[in-house]
């Protein structure tokens, strides 16, 4: 995880993992490949690795190397058990935009420009506060 630093108060965080944007989203992904990559997404997110959360929700410990490397699919219990173990729900699991790399690349300008429009809001409050007080009103 790096920072894309604008100054201490504000600081937006991306993931990487392995110098790549953690799970790049492609149109038109199957309802399966989405579990999967939200799966990674939370499982990485929460700091476990595919034994930790194999033996949290007590299966073998190559069973969540299955699911992620799409040899199997758990079961509607074993999701239920996997959803809590990652501290969300069964729907974030299937949820398309469940995870940052999962907004649709037409999506993603529009997140990228939302984002800077409220720093930029943001940034601009505090500025005029700290020259107000420093040069007075």
């Amino acid at each position: 995880m790096f920072f894309i630093k604008l100054n201490v108060k504000y600081s937006l965080k991306i993931c990487k993992y392995k110098k790549k944007t953690v799970y790049p989203c492609v149109m038109g992904k199957t309802l399966r490949e989405i579990f999967i990559e939200n799966l990674r997404y939370y499982r990485q997110k929460k700091g476990l690795s595919q034994l930790e959360l194999a033996v949290e929700i007590e299966k073998s410990p190559n069973y969540i190397n299955g699911i992620e490397n799409n040899s199997t699919f758990p079961s509607v219990e074993t999701i239920e058990k996997i959803a809590t173990a990652l501290g969300i729900s069964a729907k974030q699991l299937f949820d398309e935009n469940g995870c940052v790399g999962n907004i649709l690349p037409s999506g993603k300008q529009q997140f990228i420009d939302d984002i800077a429009k409220r720093l930029s809001a943001s940034l601009e409050k505090d500025i005029r506060r700290e020259m107000e007080d420093v040069l007075g009103k």
